[in-house]
């Protein structure tokens, strides 16, 4: 059931709040072995403690609920897939692919779609008539770069180790993440083919066809131009520079993060947006320096060899936009954190 959801949830629209059981399950979990450990009672004590201090600050326990789902619901997912295993992870990710290929062609035979699919905001038939074939999908992340990242990320997943690398499905993988052209994703991408062939003394000549491409790309994707990531960088310093002042205000935001709202949810007060764009400094920001210890604790306590490329290419395509902090990334995310270094996946026949 899971599987539908984190397909569905951008689909669904408002009615994606009766999803939040998810998150109550997980919660539970943690309490499913009596004999609870230092791990899991640290991060019982960061969670009460976070809902504790927003609360403090907005006054709101719902918006205070809000805030640990935005940035901390991948750990409930990750208890509950602890005890809960996902029988068939290979149809999972296959699903993924297969849902993300077919909105591609959909929206380009039919481009009134993206005027009905709540996962998208009514504006993108104009970018899919500018750009074309190379407008990308937003498909079951809601986002291009949300998208195209965790399906990228399911490609180094099953790229990357023996048991499974023969699998000729990670290409469908590679071809999802590939057709949300995101510059994000496409750049992760780069750096993932630089990673593998190092070592590799073709590599000067494997680069040949990869700067043909990105010189071509340039002209008609500004997203993977170096004019628009020089705008980009200047963009973030001004954000850094604009609310750094937030977060260093008093202690309490210092530490647990700023309450400071700038565009505010017209259904849930003292709960909404401050930053865009930049999603982990929105994360110091919102959850201060013991939000960020605790964070580079769970992911160092739960990440392995075998884990470690997918997590890691996840964190990093969460500097631009939230892509562990969506619902289908915080499945993702958890998904790959509960893999273990000793063990043999299983990933469903």
């Amino acid at each position: 059931m899971t599987y539908l959801l984190t397909l569905l949830y951008y689909y669904l629209g408002s009615l994606r709040v009766v999803f939040s059981l998810y998150y109550i399950a997980g919660f539970a979990s943690i309490f499913r072995n009596r004999n609870i450990k230092i791990f899991e009672f640290f991060t019982l004590l960061f969670i009460f403690s976070y809902i504790s201090v927003k609360y403090y600050q907005t006054g709101s326990f719902v918006a205070s609920s809000l805030y640990i789902r935005l940035y901390w619901g991948f750990i409930f997912f990750y208890f509950l897939f602890k005890y809960f295993k996902l029988k068939n992870p290979k149809f999972f990710f296959i699903t993924c692919a297969l849902v993300t290929i077919f909105e591609y062609v959909a929206i380009r035979y039919d481009l009134s779609l993206t005027k009905t699919l709540l996962n998208y905001d009514g504006t993108f038939d104009r970018q899919v008539e500018f750009l074309g074939l190379i407008g990308g999908v937003h498909s079951f992340g809601g986002n291009r770069t949300v998208t195209g990242s965790l399906m990228l990320a399911a490609y180094i997943f099953f790229d990357n180790h023996k048991d499974y690398k023969s699998l000729k499905i990670k290409y469908l993988m590679l071809f999802s993440s590939f057709i949300c052209f995101s510059g994000t994703a496409f750049i992760l991408l780069v750096l993932y083919f630089l990673y593998k062939n190092y070592r590799n003394k073709f590599l000067p000549l494997l680069l040949i066809p990869f700067s043909f491409l990105v010189v071509y790309l340039q002209g008609i994707w500004t997203r993977i131009s170096w004019k628009y990531i020089e705008v980009l960088y200047d963009y973030k310093a001004k954000q850094i520079t604009d609310n750094i002042p937030f977060l260093i205000e008093d202690y309490l935001s210092l530490f647990f993060g700023t309450s400071k709202v700038v565009t505010e949810s017209l259904e849930v007060a003292s709960y909404g947006i401050l930053i865009g764009d930049f999603s982990f400094f929105d994360f110091l920001l919102r959850n201060g320096l013991i939000g960020i210890v605790f964070f580079i604790f769970f992911i160092f306590k739960t990440i392995n060899k075998k884990n470690f490329l997918p997590v890691i290419f996840i964190l990093i395509s969460t500097l631009h936009y939230h892509v562990a902090f969506s619902f289908p990334g915080q499945v993702f995310l958890a998904y790959f954190l509960n893999i273990k270094d000793e063990e043999k996946i299983n990933l469903g026949e």
